[in-house]
């Protein structure tokens, strides 16, 4: 195929990868929407106005969304991710969008289409008004040229001045923008290239004659690139792409992709901005506890503080949720709040380490992924992260001895509290940052934990660590190994181990934990990793975690009966909450779940016993008479259980399953009409019940 004049070959082959890459962005939505519905046309009017200003993966993700409650939060979070003054009530990048898109709809709009698909527009959308433009539509030897001159935004990825040429092709037509790479000089030429045999050099001279000042554009989008001989600079090509990604380059895909796994913790209403973290979901055994332990860390990226009037203290309101599910199921959920204050002084040390926020709860035998969402309750952003995470078996369930994750911290410290808090292993804590990296004059300290091990095991086996550097050039290995009985014997065992007198040089370092047996046979096997640093050290976090009292052994067991009794692990969740009230007989939430679940397993006299240390309990006094109503309904005492029903009907009347129990006992009493009271009013709380709805309307029919 004949080569245009003044086409430049090599630089054709880079450019066109890039603007490949650039077409993969604007038309990807095009393809994914073709397969899904049709949008309502204000979320189309939306995604038409960030066409241009808009990342591949937001685009994506915002088509693959199934029902407006979702694009409506997508669409808030897109433009806070994108606020330049969160603090202010407007958005004025979300208002200056607004305006060009209307200014680029009316002014370049017409037979090419919306003004917002031609290069006009798109680039208008991307750039905004430039600072100057020039026209070249008079000159009879030129194609009609005009050249948008603009001062670049250096934090965007722009040069300080560049240029954007655009014409038409043949004189007619849309307006097109010129690249000198791929275009050439001779593109902008009515007549009278050919006879100048395509070079380049020739082609740009007649143009410095026809219009001087179109020389330069001509060939370079930067001014005083071009070397005069008509070949455009790779820099120019290079430009084409920091302009298309420049809307994008300080917002990052990472809220977009994430928005999937958020999106149920963000309203609609309260728009937030997103602020990327580093986050930690590990397995811990920690020896006083029957079971394995799930850590929680979780540390913004950025924040964003709260002054107080008073004092000239900062402050900081982190409310941290957790959700753990087994597929769809819902296994378990908790939420902290974390109140931090900071002296003036300390905010700028503070803004350089950071804050991470810890937790930690209990977790029985699964495969889980584990979410945690941070929200800032004082400045509306929130970070967010997953993990998945698996709990064996051990021991007496089945399974043999396990590794819990290994966990590299920058430093640890004696604890003589009763109290039980994230990283603390017997009487020492670890303090972590899920970042894991360090300087090379700091010493990483590792905590290990085991769990199922026997005494012979304990005897003869051995923990052997591991570490490796991933240098080629100066590989590193290091090998430890620590006899399982310099711990006093345990079923489950922590060590925390300095990592002193080791030289780690800057790298990337992978550790592997081993449970080896008396025969060097590997029982368990888990890893981690960290990171050294060329500088001296690091700044490390300041963290917020949450304890437990020292009634945490009772608790702990009444968590794990929950997680049991979500998973349908009935019997498991029966032993757990009798060992919580075996450990605390006045752990009054844990009776509550206790006597529902044994309700539901037709335990009824059980149920009565675990009730009975309630009666009197003003906090619990609804659900004491409520299941205890039930359970002496199916003793078939139903008188008695009428009177703990109506009881709990004075204490709350909208409750469906206490009104039903009630139709139910009126019925067996023979007291029809009192029946049919409660079995319409519990219909008018609940529609949707067809059985309650059938034996309304038979004894209606009676009554007729």
């Amino acid at each position: 195929m004949p080569q245009r004049p003044g086409y430049n070959g090599g630089m054709s082959k880079i450019l066109m990868t890039i603007l490949a890459l650039l077409a993969l962005t604007t038309t990807s939505g095009v393809l994914l929407a073709a397969s899904a519905p049709p949008l309502a046309p204000r979320f189309q009017s939306w995604l038409d106005m960030v066409d241009a200003i808009a990342g591949k993966e937001e685009k994506e993700v915002f088509l693959r969304l199934d029902n407006d409650r979702d694009r409506d939060a997508f669409v808030a979070i897109f433009w806070r991710q994108r606020d330049p003054s969160p603090g202010t009530p407007e958005n004025e990048y979300q208002l200056e969008i607004a305006r060009r898109f209307d200014h680029v709809n009316r002014r370049f709009g017409g037979g090419a289409g919306p003004g917002w698909k031609t290069d006009l527009g798109r680039y208008y959308m991307i750039l905004g008004e430039p600072r100057s433009v020039e026209r070249f539509d008079e000159h009879p030897e030129l194609f009609p040229v005009q050249v948008w001159h603009y001062a670049g935004d250096p934090a965007s990825g722009l040069p300080g001045h560049f240029d954007l040429t655009f014409f038409r092709p043949r004189g007619g037509g849309a307006w097109r923008l010129y690249d000198p790479g791929t275009d050439g000089p001779g593109a902008l030429l009515q007549a009278g290239s050919a006879s100048l045999g395509g070079d380049p050099a020739a082609l740009l001279a007649r143009i410095a004659r026809i219009a001087p000042t179109l020389a330069g554009p001509a060939q370079s989008m930067l001014p005083n690139e071009g070397g005069g001989d008509g070949r455009a600079p790779l820099q120019s090509s290079i430009l084409l792409g920091r302009i298309a990604e420049s809307p994008t380059r300080r917002i990052g895909p990472g809220y977009a992709v994430d928005f999937p796994g958020y999106k149920s913790f963000v309203g609609v209403e309260s728009s937030a901005r997103y602020v990327p973290c580093s986050g930690l979901a590990a397995l811990t055994w920690e020896p006083r506890l029957a079971g394995a332990l799930a850590v929680v860390s979780l540390k913004p990226r950025s924040l964003t503080l709260a002054r107080e009037e008073e004092g000239g203290e900062h402050s900081l309101h982190l409310r941290l949720t957790v959700n753990v599910r087994d597929g769809e199921r819902l296994v378990y959920q908790q939420v902290k709040d974390f109140r931090l204050s900071f002296a003036a002084d300390r905010v700028a040390a503070l803004q350089r380490s950071g804050i991470v926020v810890h937790d930690a709860f209990p977790l029985v035998p699964g495969r889980y992924q584990v979410t945690a969402f941070a929200a800032n309750v004082d400045s509306r952003e929130f970070s967010y992260f997953d993990r998945e995470l698996a709990v064996p078996e051990i021991g007496a369930l089945g399974g043999g001895p396990a590794l819990g994750t290994p966990l590299i911290g920058f430093r640890s410290a004696p604890q003589d509290d009763v109290l039980f808090y994230a990283y603390r292993f017997l009487d020492r804590k670890l303090y972590l940052d899920p970042e894991a990296s360090f300087g090379m004059e700091e010493t990483p300290v590792l905590a290990a934990s085991a769990a199922g091990i026997d005494r012979a095991l304990w005897e003869a086996g051995r923990l052997e660590l591991e570490v490796t550097g991933s240098s080629e050039r100066a590989p590193l290995r290091r090998l430890r190994q620590v006899p399982l009985r310099d711990q006093p014997f345990a079923a489950a065992l922590a060590v925390i181990l300095p990592l002193a007198n080791e030289a780690f040089p800057p790298d990337y370092y992978r550790v592997v934990l081993r449970l080896r047996d008396g025969n060097g046979r590997i029982a368990a096997e888990a890893e981690g990793r960290f990171t050294v640093s060329p500088a001296p050290s690091v700044a490390h976090p300041v963290e917020g975690y949450k304890a437990f009292s020292e009634r945490f052994p009772a608790q702990f067991a009444w968590i794990r009966a929950g997680q049991y009794e979500s998973l349908e692990r009935f019997a498991q969740a029966e032993r757990e909450y009798a060992e919580a009230l075996a450990r605390e007989r006045g752990l009054a939430e844990a009776r509550v779940p206790y006597a529902r679940l044994l309700n539901r397993q037709g335990k009824p006299g059980a149920a009565l016993a675990v009730l009975e240390p309630l009666r009197g309990n003003a906090r619990a006094a609804f659900d004491y008479h409520a299941l205890r109503g039930a359970a002496l309904f199916a003793l078939e005492r139903t008188d008695e259980a009428l009177a703990d029903l109506e009881a709990a009907r004075r204490l709350y009347d909208s409750d469906t399953r206490v009104l039903n129990l009630i139709g139910h006992a009126r019925l067996k009493r023979g007291e029809e009409d009192e029946a049919l009271r409660a079995f319409t009013a519990s219909l008018a709380l609940k529609p949707d019940q067809p059985d309650i709805a059938a034996l309304a309307a038979r004894l209606r029919a009676a009554g007729r």
